[in-house]
């Protein structure tokens, strides 16, 4: 059982005040900044290329990375995250840095959590499987507030942590032969399709739950080869959830679309999407 010291808590307030301003408002409550300035450009590289809704900054400050172990062929798996709300902490897995270009495989070199802070030693840089003391506030008649802990248990096993890593091959020699290779950059690239299009794509398909500023709900993610374009979007709030959604793009600038009913666990999803509509072919 572990208890997060008072310092830890007032971190994890500050983080939750950006997400919640992030996600009401559809804009950054700073003024924005792209350029990555933090250690380790080629795993930031890799988690853009990897996971979409992530924007590269964190309202104008660096997003969270951190190395947390290699193996034995120089693989690396560390914690990223920047206060999205889909995927909103990551562990990750780089196959190989060589020179200015990483690699790592498709798909499923990333696990998503809603929260983990309490699950991480911020300090050692190490996962953490037992339970946690998490605080919550109670709210007395008097408008008065109380924090008390909960005993919670971790939101991944170490069964979980070892599979996601035999499923990256870990300690295992290098095959790169399926990876994808990205070179290496500190920038978040910008889509290339025109915002009239998104902006239609995007009403479209939220429908009533369309948000005005439309170019502030949508976030670029990647292309393939051929042109073809993926972003993400958000929608309205309900009282209790907020929709987000996948949008595709093919060249003559016609779109599908796809809900992410869970934005923490999508990724057999979004691979079949990307399989139905043509992803990296001809």
């Amino acid at each position: 059982m572990k208890k997060v010291d008072s310092s830890k808590i007032k971190l994890k307030i500050m983080l939750l005040i950006i997400a919640i301003l992030t996600t009401m408002t559809g804009c950054n409550p700073f003024s924005q900044r792209d350029l990555y300035t933090g250690e380790y450009p080629d795993l930031f590289t890799v988690v853009m290329n990897s996971i979409p809704g992530q924007k590269g900054h964190l309202g104008g400050a660096q997003p969270y990375l951190r190395v947390i172990a290699t193996d034995d062929y120089g693989r690396t798996l560390f914690l990223y995250f920047e206060g999205s709300v889909i995927s909103s902490y990551n562990l990750v897995i780089s196959q190989k840095t060589e020179g200015d270009v990483v690699y790592f495989y498709p798909h499923y070199n990333f696990i998503s959590f809603q929260d983990i802070f309490y699950w991480f030693d911020f300090q050692e840089g190490n996962l953490i499987f037992e339970d946690a003391e998490v605080p919550y506030v109670v709210h007395g008649s008097n408008n008065e507030r109380e924090v008390r802990y909960r005993l919670t248990p971790a939101p991944f096993s170490e069964l979980e942590i070892n599979e996601f890593k035999a499923r990256n091959s870990w300690n295992q020699p290098l095959d790169l032969g399926n990876a994808i290779r990205a070179e290496v950059t500190r920038n978040k690239e910008a889509g290339s399709v025109c915002n009239n299009i998104l902006i239609d794509a995007y009403n479209t398909a939220f429908g009533d739950d369309a948000l005005g500023r439309p170019l502030n709900r949508i976030v670029y993610f990647t292309s393939d080869g051929y042109g073809r374009s993926i972003y993400t979007g958000w929608g309205r709030w309900d009282g209790e959830n907020r929709t987000h959604i996948v949008l595709l793009f093919q060249l003559d600038a016609t779109f599908e679309f796809m809900i992410l009913f869970d934005p923490q666990n999508y990724q057999d999803e979004l691979k079949e999407f990307k399989v139905n509509n043509n992803w990296n072919k001809p």
